[in-house]
């Protein structure tokens, strides 16, 4: 991504797999982070760390696994 941006080249990133195509046209690059993912859980902090394309059910397993859930705050 640093490379594209210092080049001024126009870029989508592709990650979670909602979509198989883009809108970036033929002047752009798709830059494919499916494999860049991490869900690292601090269970005595409360904390949860995402990282990259991780899906939704991703994060809830690993928070279950460490006795924790998402919830919203107000």
């Amino acid at each position: 991504m640093r490379w594209a941006l210092k080049l001024s080249i126009p870029f989508v990133p592709k990650s979670g797999g909602h979509s198989p195509w883009s809108t970036i046209g033929t002047e752009g690059i798709i830059i494919d982070l499916s494999l860049y993912s991490d869900v690292r859980v601090d269970a005595g902090a409360r904390t949860a760390t995402v990282i990259g394309s991780v899906l939704a059910k991703e994060v809830s397993v690993r928070l279950a696994e460490a006795g924790l859930f998402t919830g919203m705050a107000f």
